[in-house]
């Protein structure tokens, strides 16, 4: 018998509907909620980090990267911006991000275009301090245009 973990999303705007694929029919409100799948990985803050049943409960901060999970048969991906993922003793794994986004919404293009000109603003800004606001303003927009291509890759 297969154990399950119980994965949700949450974002300022709101539950991630985990359920909708690309193409399909959007669920009905009542059916948004907890999916049931049998593992998780996700970017922690020390690295890319496997979560399946039983998994001890501890709260970690999330990086910018690409959650992956198996739902329904297929295999899932999503790009999420910073945040923490808790996982309960009951197997709940909540991961609370500032934005969240399904790899086939990413406009390829469009994101790809938009990454070039903020690395090249940062190349402007090179040998300027670590901690200018600029700096960390241009990489967190670096990571999270990042996080989506590689969501949105095949």
């Amino acid at each position: 018998m297969a154990e399950y973990l119980n994965l949700d999303i949450l974002t300022p705007d709101g539950r991630v509907d985990l359920r909708v694929v690309e193409g399909g029919d959007k669920p009905s409100s009542k059916d948004v909620g907890p999916i049931e799948v049998e593992g998780v990985e996700l970017p922690a803050a020390l690295g890319e980090m496997g979560i399946r049943p039983r998994h001890i409960p501890f709260l970690t901060p999330v990086l910018p990267g690409v959650v992956r999970f198996r739902f329904d048969g297929q295999d899932r991906r999503l790009a999420v911006g910073r945040g923490f993922v808790e996982i309960s003793e009951a197997g709940g794994v909540t991961i609370l991000t500032g934005q969240a986004r399904r790899g086939w919404e990413v406009e390829v293009a469009e994101s790809r275009e938009q990454l070039d000109a903020v690395k090249s603003e940062l190349d402007k800004h090179k040998g300027a301090s670590i901690d200018d606001a600029t700096i960390l303003k241009l990489k967190a927009q670096r990571d999270w245009l990042d996080a989506q291509l590689r969501a949105a890759a095949v």
